[in-house]
């Protein structure tokens, strides 16, 4: 029997979400599930494979969110299709929203997440890539113990 994947919340804002995705209980790291919540309309522009099939008048939804799967190195089919239907969970029922997973090769140190502090430093230059500008003060140690940090 394959181990299934497992998700551990590290970090819940309200316009982001970060999970460490494992095989099993404590298995493997697989990679890392970063939500962007961008809470402005989606345009064609943001959906690059699409230009040229959709007609820009008309495309569109009241917002847009990016699921960004960070792993160290190319996950094969099966994962991403299973990383799909996990990130499907979570968006799908949102009714004027699109959303679309990205893909990034880098690698995350594991004394940057877990106990929290290290998180936003740790996605930064991820966030910065996908042009999603978070500007937050540290958070304390102390909101680390809560379901949210903000």
């Amino acid at each position: 029997m394959k181990d299934t994947l497992r998700l551990t919340r590290e970090l819940k804002l309200r316009d982001v979400e970060f999970f460490l995705i494992r095989r099993g209980y404590n298995g493997e790291k697989v990679c890392h599930m970063l939500l962007l919540d961008f809470r402005r309309p989606s345009v064609l522009q943001d959906f690059p494979f699409l230009m040229g099939i959709e007609d820009e008048k008309e495309f569109g939804r009241s917002n847009l969110i990016k699921v960004i799967i960070i792993s160290e190195a190319e996950l094969d089919t099966e994962i991403k299709e299973e990383l799909h239907i996990i990130a499907s969970g979570f968006l799908e029922n949102k009714v004027d929203c699109h959303w679309l997973i990205e893909y990034e090769i880098a690698v995350i140190d594991p004394r940057d997440v877990g106990m929290g502090e290290n998180i936003l430093p740790a996605i930064s230059s991820i966030m910065k890539k996908h042009k999603f500008l978070l500007n937050l003060n540290d958070i304390p140690r102390e909101k680390y113990n809560f379901l949210s940090q903000d």
